[in-house]
Order: structure tokens, then sequence, then C-alpha cells
């Protein structure tokens, strides 16, 4: 029974494969809308905007007290979609760093009452950078890459050989997918910061009694990019904020394993 239930089976897919063929059909073609739906409209209209973005800091020549520096930038977008950039912007910071010693038990100490950011070191006073330059590569809110594309960008300035042991680039942007809603850009300044600040329309409901609210028609406002504020058109734009830096030793190779060796700090101005 079992043989002849078998058989009859087997001549049935063997005998009529049109039945056999449609489902795989089927099956194939929800798996390939399945698949395209997933890479070519689900995955990006979810995945925020991503950039390579590699900045370098490099010594390229020197002459009496001046050195010459080269900062540079190599922009990549290796997604499968438009990136924008509506904002992009980076600084250049010269540090000097002010020796200290105390003992494992007063660092502790400072460690306890330490309550801010950045970083707490036993053997240098925390450095604040002078601002030495700021660069714009790109000052448009439609600026964009498509997928594949490559950028450099580079600039030369000058540092005093002995006032800074150190110089720190820091590059900060924002990246998007849609800029069609962003209204603005502007460059701001305050104190020791500098920056792009993008501006969006936002809207303001109008206040009154509340038996007149059908009759309240509310303003709109163009505003800095709030990331509370504008959550829905960030996620809507695939917008982010990004950022990276790198640093340069100003220090002599031969002496930067040694800096005691000097009378002088290298790298600070004497008397700093």
């Amino acid at each position: 029974m079992a043989g002849a239930a078998f058989w009859k089976l087997t001549r049935r897919v063997t005998f009529q494969p049109e039945w056999l063929q449609a489902v795989l059909l089927g099956v194939g073609t929800m798996v390939a809308a399945g698949t395209f739906w997933f890479k070519d409209i689900y995955e990006p209209a979810v995945t925020p905007a991503t950039l390579n973005i590699s900045p370098a800091l490099e010594t390229i020549g020197r002459r009496g007290d001046e050195l010459l520096v080269r900062a540079s930038l190599n922009v990549e977008n290796r997604g499968s979609y438009r990136v924008y950039v509506p904002s992009f912007w980076y600084t250049v910071r010269g540090f000097c760093y002010r020796p200290r010693a105390i003992s494992p038990d007063s660092y502790e100490v400072a460690l306890r009452e330490w309550h801010g950011g950045g970083v707490q070191s036993r053997f240098n006073e925390p450095a604040t950078g002078d601002m030495l330059v700021a660069g714009r590569p790109s000052p448009r809110k439609d600026s964009y890459f498509d997928p594949g594309a490559q950028r450099h960008y580079e600039e030369l300035f000058l540092v005093p050989t002995n006032q800074y042991a150190a110089l720190r680039m820091e590059v900060q942007y924002m990246v998007a997918k849609d800029v069609s809603e962003v209204d603005s850009t502007h460059w701001w300044q305050a104190g020791h910061e500098v920056g792009e600040r993008v501006f969006l329309p936002t809207r303001h409901a109008a206040r009154g009694p509340a038996v007149l609210a059908w009759a309240r028609s509310g303003t709109t406002a163009s505003e800095a990019y709030d990331r509370e504020k504008h959550g829905a058109w960030r996620k809507r734009a695939g917008a982010a904020l990004g950022w990276s830096h790198a640093t340069l030793s100003l220090w002599p190779a031969e002496r930067a394993a040694r800096p005691a060796d000097s009378p002088t700090r290298p790298g600070c101005a004497a008397g700093d």
C-alpha cells in the first residue's frame, strides 16, 4: 500500500509539473520583490545618511621660526544613495601643555571631585587650545556626494615653531538624504567657538481662548536645528550630526621622548 501511494505521488509530480512550476515561480517572484523592497525602498528610507570623512595634519616645511602645515580632508560616499552636507566646517587649535606633578592620593581626590568632561591628567594642567584656523570646505546647504563620489580638500597655514606642543583638527558636519525642508544655514562665532547652524521652518500654534481654536492659524518661523524639537524632520530626512579629528605633534622627534632635556619646554614658548 505504501509503495503504491508513493508511486502515485511520484507520477503526479512527474506528469503534472505545471503545478509545481507555478508554485516555485510564485515563491521566487515574492522573494525577488521582497529583496527589492528591502534594499531599494525600506533600507534607504530608514538608514541615516553617512559619509566617510578622514582629516589629516602634516608639516610640509619650515622657514626660520615658522612651520608650514597642511590640513586635508578626504570625503567618500560609500553608500548607495546621494548624501547632502548642509553644514560642514573644521577648526585647528594649538595646545601648549604645562607640566605638573601631584601625588597619587591628590590625583585620586581630584578625580572624585571632577564633574566636567574632557580629560584629567596627573602630569599636566588641563590644556585649552588657541584657535588658529577655521575652514568651511563647502559652504552651501545643497552640497552633495553621489554614491561612490570622493573628494579631497586641503589648505595651508603657518604656525610659530616654539609656541605650541601639538595641533588638533576638529571636523563637524551634518549629513542628510533630503534638504528640501532646510531653510538656510548661518555661520556663527561666540567666544572661542565657531560653527554653522542649519535653520528649519518651525510651526508655532497661536495662543488664545479655547473656544476660538478653530480660528487660530498659527505661525511658521525659521529656527536653528534642535535634536528634540526637530526629531520628526531628522527621521524624515535621514539627517545626522558627525565629527572627526586629527592630531599633529610639533615636538622634534628626537626630543619628544625626553622633553625635560631642554631648559624650556619643547613646543611651548618660554614662560607659558
